[in-house]
């Protein structure tokens, strides 16, 4: 009998069942053929070899043309799944090709070899082992294969020694006195009587073992303690060896387990019965209970190699299982066990045990085992890359995001198409906020895997990093459309619509996230950020004006806001009062009341509206003026938006302005263009309609380019041009026709935390009809602080310099001075 080839195949065939019993299966996401076969590796990796071979054959399937680039790890997964006679003509297969690489080649000559010991063909195997070793003599586990092959061959051809001899009958030996005067055994038939069933049964069983019928041994054993469960003295443990044997070792252990606790055994049959339970544990899958098994019989005799690699299996195949179930942590303690036990297998699982180090929560410890696996002499292609990935991983959970794009980089260049590898380059190049650059990645690996949540994820989250949210939501919507949308699709398409100014989605969105997960810190804090949002605003501003031709203007405002209909509409009150000095103009006072409204009415439309009742106090008596802002926005996409205004105003601040009554009613709007996230650009035009019964035609467009991936520096140009049809002096500055063209830089950032900064300028040049051409510049900042969750402070300034307007304080001595205005304001937000 070739026991000890049938116990490395049982012990396969085992490690098989119990995977695909108790590992989850491959969740296949999408149907291309990369896919499948990273999902096959995926559940190779995990010990389900049989569903790992399933989806080998699948991917092949589906891309016939690429079957040779994925034949070697469908043959293994088909032998290791418990099939070796069907990984035999693969191997074959593919060693009768030409072009070869030695490496591979070697591997699968070795393969080969294993698959033929295990297929019960000892003489093939023996020869393809004597091979393998001659070409690698230190390879330890082919040496010791090697030696069962031929140990298996000695054994069948003893047996088929015995075999011929059994057919001379010793008919004398029979008629010896002994043998008719012996008396029968308990259970056995008298020589005239023909055998018991029990006993013709445990006979069939023994003669079926013989001939290598495990199966058929075992049911043989089965049915002879039904019909006399005494016998189990007799045959129990022959009985718990065929039922291993044959592939159930999960059925053979309470068995052996009898066997220990009822049989009169001597010290030296125990220890055997001990020993075959602690390998049908191992076999069945019990790794904990085979370790528990296994360290006494290794403590009684540490020389005993063939113990100490079983218990090294049973820790293995316990970090395995603890790896399948994301019990990295445990996984990283039973490797360690295991290299303590056998320090020879260190270098083979090296990866694996680097791979769990990662998982468990420890990226800096796994990063010195990448590196260790990495110098490896004559690493396999597949073993480099998985090791690339684990470094390049390493790094960036570890929160060195610098350092893990590079290998990544290094990983693409051999393998181009590599999902995992351009997910998290790009999932690095987001935290490195090189949005654009990550989209690349995410593009590329949802060529190769169209549905692949993690690269529509990060496809995502670079397209609302880039103020693209309406993209970003498209990107989701396949994710968001499963029974069970991810937490982190949800929390990215959640703030995507805050940003859109649908907090109503938002909120739902959130509340679906802590519904599953109350803990999500994520959720959670955009969720306090929306409430936070809807609460009543109140602001109060002060803001002083200085001009060169020394009018002063002190403005004290405050305004109350409060927000319904889950955020989507706010009404508010309003307060002003402006105080106008200046040696050269009227003293004026206005005092306004008013109201304002805002409400979202759908995804692309938003209105707004403010009216304000002025009450002017002015030499000559008061007077009431209403004036008024109402506007449309239109969102129509990331690209392009649009705003109608219909606005009733004063026609500058010029005190004059109020003294003579003159207002002005524009009519117009704006379109924004942003095409990519580096460019924007937009254009406005009003029709101004004077209650003096002047007009006005104004436009201006401008256009910016962000120089910074990662910051925000923005250079631009911008030209303004305007018309007046009259040149009238009530007040207010109407030049005929003006023209400008200035180039702007607008840069903002948190300087420090809680902290925010401005800054715009422009510098330009401008002609004026009646005031002549020169230089104009402006610069403005704000700065805001956070005081606490509910308070804010803003403080700016701003100041603006034209030699294309004239001083009107000092226009009558005609000495073309230019004209400035300096601005300097605070303002306090409060939420209630």
């Amino acid at each position: 009998m070739i026991r000890t080839c049938l116990n490395i195949y049982a012990f396969t065939l085992a490690i098989a069942i119990f995977s695909a019993a108790g590992l989850s299966s491959v969740e296949v996401l999408a149907q291309s053929a990369d896919e499948l076969a990273a999902q096959a590796r995926s559940a190779g990796d995990a010990q389900d070899h049989e569903e790992a071979a399933r989806l080998f054959e699948a991917a092949i399937s589906a891309s016939p043309a690429r079957r040779r680039e994925w034949q070697r790890e469908l043959a293994d997964q088909i032998a290791y799944a418990g099939r070796p006679a069907e990984a035999v003509p693969l191997y074959r297969e593919l060693l009768s090709e030409e072009g070869l690489v030695e490496d591979e080649r070697r591997r699968i000559e070795r393969n080969l070899a294993f698959a033929l010991l295990w297929s019960g063909r000892p003489e093939e195997a023996a020869e393809a082992l004597s091979a393998v070793v001659s070409a690698s003599p230190d390879d330890e586990e082919a040496r010791a294969a090697l030696a069962e092959a031929r140990i298996a061959v000695a054994e069948e051809q003893e047996r088929n020694r015995e075999s011929m001899a059994g057919g001379e009958s010793d008919e004398a030996d029979q008629s010896e006195p002994e043998a008719a005067e012996r008396a029968p055994m308990d259970g056995e038939p008298a020589a005239d009587e023909p055998p018991s069933p029990a006993i013709a049964a445990i006979a069939a069983a023994r003669e079926a073992a013989g001939r290598g019928a495990n199966a058929e041994a075992a049911a043989a054993f089965s049915r002879a303690l039904q019909l006399e469960p005494a016998l189990f003295v007799e045959m129990g443990i022959e009985y718990a060896d065929q039922v291993a044997y044959a592939g159930e070792p999960g059925r053979a252990v309470p068995l052996y387990r009898r066997a220990l606790a009822e049989l009169p055994l001597t010290p030296g049959q125990r220890s055997e019965v001990e020993r075959k339970l602690a390998f049908a544990l191992l076999w069945a899958g019990e790794f904990g209970a085979a370790a528990s098994a296994w360290r006494p019989i290794v403590r009684a005799n540490p020389r005993d190699d063939e113990a100490r690699g079983a218990l090294a299996d049973a820790y293995l195949g316990g970090a395995r299982q603890a790896a399948g179930a994301a019990r990295s942590g445990e996984a990283v303690r039973l490797f360690e066990r295991a290299f303590q036990v056998a320090p020879a297998r260190r270098r083979e699982l090296l990866r694996e045990y680097a791979d769990q180090v990662l998982y468990s929560g420890r990226p800096a410890d796994a990063i010195p085992l990448f590196h260790e696996v990495l110098s490896l002499p004559g690493l396999a292609p597949v073993e480099r890359r998985r090791g690339l990935l684990g470094l390049a991983r390493g790094h960036a959970w570890s929160g060195d995001h610098e350092a893990a794009v590079p290998v990544y980089t290094e990983l693409l260049e051999g393998w181009p198409r590599d999902t995992e590898a351009r997910i998290g380059r790009g999932q690095s190049f987001n935290t490195l906020v090189r949005h654009e650059r990550a989209l690349a990645d995410f593009e590329v690996a949802l060529a190769v895997e169209p549905l692949n949540a993690e690269a529509l994820r990060g496809a995502a989250q670079s397209e609302t990093s880039m103020e693209r949210h309406i993209a970003a939501l498209d990107r989701l919507e396949p994710l968001l459309a499963t029974a069970s949308p991810d937490p982190r699709t949800l929390i990215i398409a959640a703030n995507a619509r805050r940003h859109l100014g649908r907090p109503d989605l938002a909120e739902d969105l959130t509340r679906q996230i802590l519904e599953n997960s109350p803990e999500d810190a994520a959720a959670r804090a955009l969720l306090d950020l929306i409430l936070l949002e809807r609460r009543p605003l109140t602001r109060f501003e002060s803001r002083y004006v200085t001009r060169s031709d020394e009018l002063s203007i002190l403005t004290l405002q405050g305004s109350h806001e409060v927000f319904l209909n889950r955020g989507l509409t706010s009404l508010g009150l309003q307060a002003r009062f402006a105080s106008y000095r200046g040696d050269d103009f009227p003293d004026v006072e206005v005092a306004s009341f008013g109201v304002f409204a805002r409400h979202r009415v759908n995804d692309w439309l938003e209105a707004r509206t403010s009216v304000l009742l002025n009450q002017e106090s002015e030499p000559g008596g008061d007077d009431l003026e209403l004036t008024h802002e109402t506007s449309l926005a239109f969102l129509m996409s990331d690209t392009w938006r649009a705003e109608l205004q219909a606005v009733r105003r004063y026609a500058d601040e010029d005190p004059a302005v109020f003294v003579n009554d003159v207002l002005a009613d524009d009519f117009g709007g704006a379109v924004f263009f942003t095409p990519r996230r580096d460019v924007r650009a937009s254009a406005r035009a009003y029709y101004s309609d004077y209650t003096d019964g002047n007009e006005r035609i104004w436009g201006q467009v401008d256009a910016a380019y962000n120089v910074r991936e990662t910051g925000f520096l923005w250079l631009g140009a911008r030209a303004t041009a305007f018309d007046f049809a009259e040149d009238y002096d009530f007040g207010y500055w109407n030049p005929g026709h003006y023209r400008s063209l200035h180039g702007t830089i607008h840069a903002y950032g948190a300087p420090a935390p809680g902290w925010w900064l401005d800054v715009q300028g422009a510098l330009g040049w401008a002609w004026s009809e009646f005031d002549g051409d020169g230089l104009t510049w402006s610069a403005e900042a704000r700065l805001s602080r956070d005081l606490t969750r509910h308070a804010s402070l803003e403080l700016y300034g701003l100041y603006q310099y034209s030699e294309a307007r004239e001083d009107r304080a000092l226009a009558a001595d005609d000495d073309g001075d230019p004209f400035w205005r300096g601005t300097l304001g605070a303002q306090l937000r409060l939420r209630w």
